[in-house]
């Protein structure tokens, strides 16, 4: 039998190539985990966009309603709680959907010349300088602001 030149790869050769192969693999694999993870999030982002435009929309139209809105306490606002600003929680507008839970929070300019309470429905009108702060995660959250008679 002659044995001249064989032909195929050595055991070192083929496990070079698998563990080549495996570290291209697993790199792969963990940008496209971070790629869904980037896709999640902006989803619940557009989610909490598109619930803090609906609560603009209503107070543009002076259908917010009053009953849904709780002032909130000073030692439970959002860590991001605007001053100036009378702090109400929509449990109406708040809700839990495409995956994510959304907390609304409205802030409402206070009334320093009056001294109206927040719960005046006066304050809600088209005119009223308002924010929308929706929170989609405990620390993210997307603000809109009414500017469109100001």
């Amino acid at each position: 039998m002659d044995h001249g030149k064989n032909k195929g790869f050595t055991l070192v050769e083929v496990l070079a190539a698998i563990t080549l192969l495996s570290l291209v693999i697993v790199a792969f694999s963990l940008s496209l985990v971070q790629a869904q993870q980037v896709v999640t999030n902006n989803g619940l982002r557009q989610t909490a966009m598109q619930i803090a435009q609906k609560e603009i929309a209503k107070a543009a139209k002076n259908q917010l309603d009053m009953s849904q809105l709780t002032e909130v306490a000073t030692e439970n606002k959002p860590e991001q709680s605007i001053d100036g600003y009378n702090c109400l929680f929509d449990s109406d507008a708040s809700t839990s959907q495409n995956g994510g839970t959304y907390k609304v929070y409205l802030y409402l300019k206070s009334d320093e010349d009056s001294g109206s309470s927040s719960n005046d429905s006066s304050l809600v009108t088209e005119v009223s300088p308002m924010v929308v702060q929706v929170y989609y995660s405990p620390e993210n959250y997307v603000e809109v602001y009414n500017t469109l008679n100001q």
